[in-house]
C-alpha cells in the first residue's frame, strides 16, 4: 500500500522537531508536507563532515534557501550534530521568514549532550510507524499478519513474508550497527545484543532487572542503563504502575514496551513462527499491539494524557490506565478472545472499589459493543478498532 496519507500533522508557521525511530517516514512525511523545502541531508557523509567541522556555514545553506524564496529548511538526522542547534537558535532569533524542520531518529545525543533544544522556539512532534486508523478500510491486513510484521510503512511495500522477515531482521541489525556500534552507546556490543532479545522477550511486562541481568551476564545498574538507550534512542517506552501518590508511582517497577511487535518479534528470533489465535504468544502481541496503536494516537491527538497500568489485589493487573485532566481514569484490559466471559473481567471488581467513578473497558476480538454487569460495577465490552476510534482517534 502506497500513498498512504498520515495522520499527524506539522505547523506550516513555526519551527519544530520531529522525532521518531528509524524508518517511520519522518523524511518521506516532510517531503510530502514541504514540497518546496530546502533540505540538509545529515546522513551524507561529506555534509556531515563538513557542517561537524563548521556548523557556522549552515547561515550561508540558509542565506540561501532564503535567497531562493524557500519558506522552510530540514535539517534531517539532526541528532548527527547536536551543536548544528546552537545555530539553529541564532537563526531563529535573527527573525528570517523560515521554518526549520529539524528531524531525528534518537534524542540520546541531544538529551545527554546538553544540546540546545531551542527554548520553546520549536514545537517537538513524534512520529510512529503507521497506524491502523491509517491504512484504507478496504485493504487493512489481517490480524496475524498484523501481529506477525508490525507496522513499519516499508512492511506494506513488501509482497511476500519472506521479504519482510528479511526487512525486519535487517532493521535490528542496522538498529546494532548504526545507533549502537557507529554512537559508542555501550563499549562491548554482544551483552547488549543479549540484552535486546531479553527486553524483546519481555516487551509488556514488568521490568525485574535482577533477573534480566542474570540472563545477560551484566550487572542490574548496566541493565537499567541499557533501558535508557531504548527509550533514548527511540526504541520503546517506560510505562509506570498507576496510583494516586506521585511518590508511590515513581518507587514502583514500570513496564517496556517496543514501539512495534515487528520489530519485536525480530528481536526475539522469532519471526518464523506465526501467532497463533488461543495461544499466550498471540494474547502478549496482541497487547503489545494494542498498546503501540494507542499511545500512537495518544501522541498525536490527547497531548497531555497519562498512560500507566495498575497492579491491583493478589498480583492482578489492569493493562492500561488512561487519565485526563478533569475526568475519571479509564482502566483497561486487553483480551484476545473473540468472545469474553464475565469471568475474566473479575478484576475489575477490586477497581470498583477503589475507583467508583471509573470507567472500564475490555478490548477484544468480539465484533459488538456490549455490556456486562458484574458484582460491583458495569464493563463495556469494546470490538478493539472501533475502541480505537471512539476514544483515541479524535481530539478531545
Amino acid at each position: 500500500m502506497k500513498n498512504i496519507k498520515r495522520i499527524q500533522a506539522c505547523s506550516t508557521d513555526h519551527s519544530f522537531f520531529l522525532f521518531g525511530p528509524r524508518g517511520t517516514g519522518k523524511t518521506t512525511l516532510v517531503k510530502e508536507l514541504f514540497q518546496n523545502a530546502y533540505l540538509l541531508d545529515l546522513l551524507n557523509p561529506k555534509l556531515e563532515q563538513e557542517l561537524s567541522l563548521h556548523p557556522e556555514r549552515l547561515q550561508q545553506y540558509v542565506d540561501g534557501a532564503c535567497a531562493a524564496g524557500r519558506l522552510h529548511f530540514v535539517v534531517d538526522e539532526v541528532q548527527k550534530i547536536p551543536k548544528l542547534l546552537d545555530m539553529v537558535h541564532l537563526i531563529i532569533e535573527q527573525k528570517r521568514p523560515i521554518c526549520f524542520v529539524l528531524t531525528g531518529s534518537s534524542a540520546r545525543k541531544l538529551k545527554r549532550g546538553g544540546a540546545n533544544l531551542l527554548a520553546g522556539r520549536a514545537f517537538t512532534y513524534h512520529l510512529d510507524p503507521f497506524s491502523v486508523l491509517e491504512l484504507p478500510a478496504h485493504s487493512i491486513p489481517t490480524l496475524s499478519s498484523l501481529l506477525s510484521w508490525g507496522m513499519l510503512p516499508k512492511i506494506f511495500e513488501l509482497d511476500s513474508d519472506a521479504n519482510k522477515a528479511l526487512y525486519l531482521d535487517s532493521y535490528a541489525q542496522i538498529y546494532l550497527r548504526e545507533e549502537i556500534s557507529a554512537e559508542q552507546l555501550v563499549r562491548n556490543v554482544q551483552p547488549f545484543r543479549r540484552f535486546l532479545e531479553v527486553a524483546a522477550h519481555n516487551s509488556g511486562k514488568i521490568i525485574n532487572a535482577s533477573k534480566i541481568a542474570l540472563d545477560c551476564g551484566v550487572s542490574d545498574k548496566t541493565v537499567v542503563e541499557y533501558y535508557r538507550i531504548l527509550e533514548d534512542t527511540l526504541l520503546g517506552v517506560f510505562v509506570e504502575p498507576f496510583h494516586n501518590s506521585f511518590r508511590k508511582r515513581m518507587g514502583a517497577k514500570p513496564k517496556f514496551y517496543f514501539f512495534d511487535v515487528g520489530v519485536t518479534r525480530a528481536l526475539t528470533g522469532a519471526l518464523e513462527m506465526i501467532p497463533a489465535e488461543g495461544t499466550s504468544y498471540f494474547g502478549d502481541l496482541f497487547e503489545q499491539f494494542l498498546f503501540t496503536e494507542i499511545l500512537k494516537l495518544i501522541r498525536i491527538y490527547k497531548r497531555s494524557t497519562k498512560i500507566s497500568f495498575y497492579r491491583a489485589k493478589e498480583q492482578k493487573e489492569v493493562d492500561l490506565v488512561i487519565e485526563e485532566f478533569g475526568k475519571p481514569p479509564i482502566f483497561i484490559e486487553i483480551k484476545s478472545a473473540a468472545a469474553v466471559t464475565s469471568e475474566k473481567l473479575s478484576v475489575f471488581n477490586d477497581i470498583f472499589e477503589i475507583f467508583a467513578d471509573s470507567r472500564c473497558l475490555c478490548l477484544c476480538r468480539e465484533e459488538l459493543h456490549r455490556v456486562v454487569t458484574l458484582a460491583k460495577g458495569v464493563v463495556e465490552i469494546w470490538p478493539w478498532e472501533k475502541a480505537l476510534r471512539e476514544f483515541f482517534g479524535k481530539a478531545s
